[in-house]
């Protein structure tokens, strides 16, 4: 379905017919939220957009009347409520408006280098017009609608006219260009490209007279002269300048393939290796076979085709058989004779000459040292020539400048789905799926399908070509599926993934027949290693008698060197490494043929199992964070050594892996997966190995604490609790104690915890385990404190923070300090309580453990909640993230009842109703009670909300909070009241493109750029009224008291860097994100607007929803979706951004 408002406003079904919309007021209104795509809009919004101030008192009833109007022409669920008032659910290319925008940008981006791919892209945005903008609507809000699209309008003709005059094509231009200036006589930028296109068809005398019609034509309407521009261009015509001569349309002689499909991403390689070549006569792209080497060479070439007068010449060495071949095969692509010896490499040297050429070298690994000979003799004999090379090893000449190619970036899980569909390697996969199923596309419904299948593969391009190609045949769930076993899925089939790279593994086999034995040997073994590995793991798990252990690390230098295996700087004393998936997958395919799978696995394990038996003493003393970073970053390999231990290989060492992980698996929240291997461990281990069982009976009954399983937490302690006694192990037995003792703590019933907690005190201490001695003190001093023992609770608080202090480790120091600071607060020492859980809160993040830091937000929280309730609702929001990340359902629950008293502090009746009510219905779920000590404050709130809001009201916004899902309370919880415009907002002004200016530009006015920079920036923020404004590097933060004047101030500085660009012909592009936060937090807010600021594109601003809330009105907004967790805000999960229409505010 597409809608139309380039002209009369219009919905054309799948059909292609036209539907009946109804009266002209449903045409209004569906104009009117197509403008707002992706932003609800109320009811009275709705009337100030369609009526204004001549708003009948039937307004709201007419309103209601065409929405159910449009409901009942347009397809069901396309008009829908949403919080806050009716929204389209349409994509954006759905919308020709957008897609005119789009096109348009696209079309401006590409002219300076491409001006016919410009040419035909401005072609298309034009085509999308069918008379003028809202044709047929009245209502207030066309007139500056349609005056703004009418504009850009203007702007694409007048561009398309500049490509086509660099094309050659003026002669065809000339009649069009004079009707347009007949219908636009004041736009000079017309008038201009008139004169051009009439001076290069022989007409110097009408292109003079052109002139005087443009200035007579400004002197009578607007009493001005000419600009400079056209005075310019006027003088030039007069003076015959060679610079008005027709474009030499064949000088720019790019010989380069044109290979099917279209070039997806890789936006930022492009770039970079482009400058690289203004800077360096030799830029190699390096990488794996399948990463897109050639590919991005290519369009290289075609993009910086200007910039290469003399030429570009593409040369494929991929046939070759031999280095002695290179130098002819460079000799027919420049169409020399053909001469033998050293005098044909003088000759090509001598044919590149002084010419500003591209000469670009493909697939140079197997015939490196004929590249190495053709490029010194090319560099001595001193030319112009630039040389671009691919390979998958680099050349190895001085002066080469390496570009390493990744695989194309992949969003995380957690993003939405339009930034999945909008990461580089989805977009790829969903353009060739399109090639092979047409109309095929990434949907909401299969986003994360395609997102999994890009990340299985790594984001390497030919693999992702060769999976996408699937889709005629196979779903998507078949094809992740076939991912996961090795099959000739990734075979090519014919007309798919062309060139030479006729399936994955053809292409793997180029790299690996280029190997020696042992080097082959090595590449097979470390295919046992799942997500990375280090030097030690890859010499104890890989070296034998066949492959001695020094040679494993020259040997894995190697496989670096030629792009098999990927090293990733962990630190600058310590590396990791890691194949790339389907490299990997190839290389466990060698393995099979070695018939050494089954023995590596068994090594791999056995590897790992001495890892996390090392660890053991380490984790709980001083220092533990390091061992634990340990275990985290190879996760992967633990989890795969799991597998194939419990799958027949060695249950009892999976086991034993098993039990010595629990402690990585609480702190990470990842419980479930936890207890899938220990209820996997405890079937295999009996009671006749007793110690191993204890283990895992402990690790199963805290995990199945920390999920709120207490029933099967307390079966389980007491099971460990007897085995213990049987065998006399005071350690265990103190151990179960404790867990029975949290058990009737979190069951509401903290008398029924004291005996078991003291004896586990006893047997602990008297087992010399100090670390556990501090767990079951400071969780006995956390039942003192609830049943109303303050004065027993301090010393045995006390007590515990004494011995977790001897012991050093950050856990449980995090867990000591933090109940010692809720006893402080209950005894009216607030200020001892918010330095206490300060230092807990240290502890919690230097080890890692999200489920403390939760809990330490909620202390904080409910320490400032009174005087700073706006501070406080920010601490349980984050506290509900953590809980909600790592499966805490009972924290879940504490945190949503917090945050339900702090938005009633706040003065929101109905949304702290909405978070008590999703409390309520998460503790019937788990049955865990509300404490006691929370009691009386939560029945409080509730008391007062039922009396406010009115039973009826109340209970309507329970449900709904009951109803909602995690991401909605987030989002709920992250709103800013659009009552409260003068929250404080913090803007981002990120400037990334200086540096793409300091190529172009001498030192001196790179200087003067970046201080008109500053100057411009600090004059707009002041203009504004900004609080405070500082600079970080090549990023600006501003802070305002009003979300108006922040969004203001952004648009202020993005039409300077226009009018600096239209005077100068260039300017800093910069990208703005705006994020609004309470007093005293600024810092989160800066992370969150630099991190929109990140998403949003060049000349762009984007502002979350909350600050186009308290600014309603004032900017035309569109909605592009959420950004998913964008990087360094993981705490605040999805966050809704809008794009500001700065070019009208």
């Amino acid at each position: 379905m597409q809608f139309r408002i380039l002209g009369p406003v219009a919905v054309i079904g799948d059909d292609g017919d036209g539907i009946p919309l109804g009266p002209p007021r449903q045409h209004a209104l569906l104009a009117v939220l197509l403008l707002h795509l992706g932003t609800p809009l109320s009811v009275g919004h709705l009337v100030d957009l369609l009526w204004g101030d001549a708003a009948p008192a039937s307004a709201a009833t007419i309103v209601h009347g065409s929405i159910a109007g449009l409901r009942r022409a347009l397809a069901a669920g396309l008009l829908v409520t949403e919080p806050g008032g009716y929204t389209i659910r349409a994509r954006p290319d759905q919308v020709d408006m957008l897609r005119f925008e789009r096109l348009l940008g696209q079309g401006r981006n590409a002219l300076p280098a491409d001006p016919k791919t410009a040419s035909a892209v401005l072609a298309d945005a034009l085509s999308l017009w069918r008379g003028p903008a809202l044709a047929g609507v009245d209502a207030p809000f066309v007139a500056e609608t349609a005056n703004r699209l009418d504009e850009l309008r203007c702007d694409a003709v007048e561009a398309k006219a500049e490509a086509d005059l660099a094309l050659g094509r003026h002669a065809h231009l000339v009649g069009e260009l004079e009707v347009l200036v007949a219908q636009h006589p004041l736009r000079e930028r017309l008038r201009a490209h008139l004169m051009v296109a009439l001076y290069r068809c022989g007409r110097q005398a009408e292109a003079l007279a052109a002139y005087q019609a443009a200035r007579r034509a400004l002197r009578d309407e607007l009493g001005v002269e000419p600009g400079p521009a056209l005075r310019d261009l006027h003088r030039a015509v007069l003076q015959q300048h060679p610079s008005l001569d027709p474009p030499d349309t064949t000088r720019h002689r790019a010989r380069l393939p044109r290979p099917l499909g279209a070039f997806v991403g890789r936006d930022r390689e492009g770039a970079q290796v482009t400058a690289m070549l203004d800077r360096h006569r030799l830029v190699t792209l390096a990488g794996a076979a399948g990463i897109g080497k050639t590919r991005l060479a290519i369009e290289v070439g075609r993009g910086a085709a200007a910039r290469f007068p003399a030429g570009i010449w593409f040369v494929d060495l991929a046939p070759l058989t031999t280095s002695a071949l290179v130098t002819h095969t460079v000799a027919d692509v420049l169409g020399l004779r053909a001469e033998t010896g050293p005098e044909l490499l003088d000759t090509v040297s001598a044919a590149l000459g002084d010419r500003k050429g591209l000469l670009i070298l493909d697939n140079c690994e197997h015939v490196v040292d004929g590249c190495r000979s053709l490029v010194e003799a090319v560099a001595a004999a001193g030319t112009e020539v630039r040389v671009l090379a691919t390979s998958r090893e680099a050349l190895g000449i001085a002066g080469e400048v390496v570009c390493t190619v990744a695989p194309l970036p992949v969003a995380d899980r957690d993003a939405s789905w339009e930034r999945m569909a909008a990461s580089e390697a989805v977009s790829l996969f969903g353009a060739r799926a399109a090639t092979a199923r047409p109309g095929f596309r990434v949907t909401e419904a299969n986003a994360g399908l395609v997102r999994d299948i890009c990340h299985r593969l790594d984001g390497l391009p030919l693999a992702l070509e060769l999976a996408a190609s699937q889709v005629a045949t196979l779903p998507l769930r078949r094809i992740l599926d076939h991912l996961d076993h090795r099959s000739r899925l990734l075979d090519a089939r014919e007309g798919t993934a062309g060139g030479r790279h006729r399936g994955l593994d053809t292409a793997c086999d180029g790299s690996y027949n280029l190997l020696g034995e042992p080097a082959r040997i090595l590449f097979a073994r470390l295919s046992v290693f799942a997500g990375g590995f280090t030097l030690d793991a890859a010499e104890s798990v890989t070296a034998d008698d066949h492959l001695p252990g020094p040679d494993v690390v020259s040997l894995l230098s190697g496989l670096v060197a030629r792009s098999l295996v990927q090293l990733e700087q962990v630190s600058p004393d310590r590396g990791r490494y890691r194949m790339l998936e389907p490299l990997r997958r190839y290389a466990q395919g060698r393995l099979a043929e070695r018939d050494e799978g089954a023995a590596m696995a068994d090594r791999h394990a056995r590897h790992y199992l001495a890892v996390v038996e090392d660890a053991q003493p380490c984790l709980y003393r001083a220092g533990s964070v390091r061992w634990l970073d340990r275990l985290r970053a190879d996760g992967e390999n633990l989890r795969a050594a799991l597998g194939w231990a419990f799958d027949g290989g060695d249950p009892e060492l999976g086991a034993r892996l098993a039990s010595g992980l629990w402690h990585m698996w609480d702190l990470a929240g990842a419980r479930v997966e936890g207890l899938h291997w220990l209820d996997a461990g405890l079937a295999v281990v009996d009671r006749s190995r007793a110690g191993l069982r204890m283990r895992l009976l402990a690790a199963a009954t805290l995990l199945r604490l920390g999920l709120g399983e207490l029933d099967a937490a307390h079966d389980l302690a007491r099971e460990q609790l007897a085995l213990a006694r049987s065998v006399r192990d005071r350690r265990w037995e103190g151990d179960a104690l404790t867990r029975i003792g949290m058990v009737c703590w979190a069951r509401g019933d903290p008398a029924a915890a004291h005996a078991p907690l003291e004896q586990a005190v006893q047997a602990l201490r008297a087992s010399g385990d100090s670390w556990r001695e501090a767990i079951a003190l400071v969780h006995l001093a956390r039942t003192q404190r609830d049943d109303d023992q303050l004065p027993a609770a301090e010393a045995t608080a006390r007590t515990a923070l004494d011995v977790a202090e001897r012991v050093g480790e950050d856990t449980i120091l995090g867990v000591c300090l933090d109940v010692c600071s809720t006893i402080a607060g209950q005894q009216g020492r607030f200020a001892r309580a918010g330095e206490l859980v300060t230092r807990a809160l240290e502890h919690y993040r230097v080890i890692g453990y999200r489920e403390g830091e939760a809990s330490a937000l909620q202390i904080t929280g409910e320490l400032t909640l009174r005087d700073h309730p706006e501070n406080a609702r920010g601490s349980f929001r984050k506290a509900f993230e953590l809980c909600t990340a790592s499966g805490h359902r009972a924290g879940m629950a504490t945190s949503l009842e917090r945050l339900g008293r702090a938005m009633l502090a706040c003065g929101d009746g109905r949304r702290a109703a909405a978070f008590l009510g999703a409390a309520a219905a998460q503790r019937a779920r788990i049955s865990v009670p509300v404490p006691a000590t929370a009691r009386r404050a939560l029945d409080t709130a509730l008391t007062r909300l039922r009396s406010e809001l009115g039973a009826e009201e109340f209970d309507r916004a329970s449900r709904r909070g009951a109803e909602a899902s995690p991401d909605d309370l987030l989002e709920w919880a992250l709103e800013v009241d659009a009552g409260h415009p003068e929250q404080p907002v913090t803007v981002v002004y990120a400037d990334a493109d200086t540096e793409r200016l300091s190529p172009v530009l001498d030192d001196q006015a790179w200087a003067a750029l970046t201080q008109w920079l500053d100057r411009t920036l600090r004059a707009c923020c002041a203009e504004h009224g900004a609080d405070r404004v500082w600079q970080d590097g090549r990023t600006y933060v501003a802070t305002f008291r009003g979300s108006p004047a922040a969004l203001r101030c952004a648009a202020g500085i993005q039409q300077r860097m226009a009018e600096h660009r239209r005077e100068h012909g260039f300017a800093p592009r910069m990208r703005i994100g705006v994020h609004s936060g309470p007093d005293e937090q600024d810092a989160d807010a800066a992370r969150v607007a630099a991190a929109i600021a990140t998403a949003a594109s060049y000349g762009q601003i984007l502002a979350t929803r909350a600050v186009v809330e308290a600014a309603r009105g004032s900017f035309p907004v569109s909605t592009p979706g959420p950004l998913g967790t964008a990087a360094g805000t993981a705490e605040l999960g999805p966050v809704k951004v809008a794009i500001i229409e700065w070019s009208v505010a």
